[in-house]
């Protein structure tokens, strides 16, 4: 897992549920140098197999055209003491144990797990141009569906060769591959170089057949889309189940929801600049709904966030960063819902928004 900046507090979020899902897998959670480590979190996960990572010391991170930690994902995994890697993106949880998908025949068959995106190929001309693939390979893409990177599982010593690959691509990314791979629409990024990098060496790869599924703010379906539903890979008999909740355009944490009065994240914004939660921004999605104290996600949602690892300064009266730190009633009605009652706060008083040191 990728973490750092704002990032952080989604990752803590998804780790407390990894551990909730029963999951025991050995975790490496990843930053982009000591800037970005709180004081005593990675000490402190160690007791839950966990263990904090940097990428500064394999590479001189300055050298990448960081935007926003798109190009640094192939990175953790190349450098990864894992040889199976189940990647997973910060503001995504685990909504069954991923040590599963080790097990299932498509992944052992192949060696690399991919799941689809929403969309399909927008610049399909160019690939073989790019990749050296064949023309009819290149055209034939027209009907495929893009692919998503929110969790990739990987077989380093079968598909070493397109993991390097993949690295060339990302380390060009922001000024060559994201913009050939993709025009600008939505999913610009690194998403689409691993399967690139499985084409063009002709390297075996497996993708899950149900699509992505949409989760919706309750009662807002059609305008409120919060985050993506990814299935497992056929792992039982009849319709596959939820194997992964990936935030989109909805990020859960109090920070964004209702921070009042928060200064923005250590290292990765301006301390000059302020900081508006969804609580604070009148024009915001979501605004309204938090001051009238309804409920914003769907029941669904809430039954894989009943713990958090709390962040210490990121939930209310809670001073402890320990993965699977249950939420008391008042912070879990705080994040998710209303009905009518007290909604809790944070403010600087409580320096309950400071998610990274200063």
């Amino acid at each position: 897992m990728l973490a750092g900046g704002h990032y952080s507090e989604y990752a803590v979020i998804a780790l407390g549920v990894l551990r909730e899902s029963g999951s025991t897998l050995p975790v490496e959670v990843w930053r982009r140098d000591e800037r970005e480590e709180k004081h005593s979190w990675c000490e402190e996960i160690k007791h839950e197999g966990m263990a904090c990572r940097r990428l500064s010391d394999y590479l001189d991170t300055d050298i990448l055209a960081i935007a926003d930690g798109k190009e640094m994902k192939v990175f953790t995994m190349l450098f990864s003491s894992f040889e199976e890697i189940i990647f997973i993106d910060a503001d995504n949880m685990a909504l069954q144990p991923p040590e599963l998908l080790f097990e299932s025949e498509a992944y052992k068959s192949t060696g690399v797990l991919l799941w689809n995106d929403y969309w399909h190929y927008d610049s399909v001309d160019w690939l073989y141009y790019v990749v050296s693939i064949s023309d009819n390979a290149s055209q034939a893409l027209w009907n495929q569906t893009t692919y998503e990177s929110g969790q990739i599982v990987w077989n380093k010593r079968t598909h070493w060769d397109a993991l390097l690959l993949a690295t060339y691509y990302n380390y060009h990314g922001p000024d060559l591959y994201y913009t050939l791979l993709n025009f600008g629409y939505a999913g610009w990024g690194d998403k689409d170089t691993f399967p690139l990098a499985l084409h063009a060496l002709n390297k075996h790869f497996s993708t899950v057949q149900a699509q992505p599924r949409d989760v919706w703010v309750n009662g807002q379906i059609g305008d409120r889309r919060a985050g993506m539903l990814q299935m497992e890979p056929g792992l039982g008999d009849g319709q596959p189940a939820a194997f992964f909740l990936h935030a989109t355009t909805i990020k859960w944490s109090h920070r964004d929801f209702v921070c009042d009065g928060c200064l923005p994240i250590w290292h990765t914004e301006s301390l000059s600049d302020a900081f508006s939660s969804r609580w604070e921004d009148a024009n915001a999605e979501l605004h309204a709904q938090l001051r009238s104290n309804l409920r914003i996600l769907d029941v669904d949602m809430l039954q894989y966030m009943p713990t958090i690892a709390a962040s210490s300064l990121s939930t209310p009266g809670n001073s402890s960063s320990v993965v699977g730190t249950p939420l008391d009633a008042e912070a879990r009605r705080s994040m998710t819902v209303g009905d009518g009652g007290k909604v809790w706060v944070p403010s600087m008083g409580t320096e309950a928004c400071l998610i990274d040191p200063p």
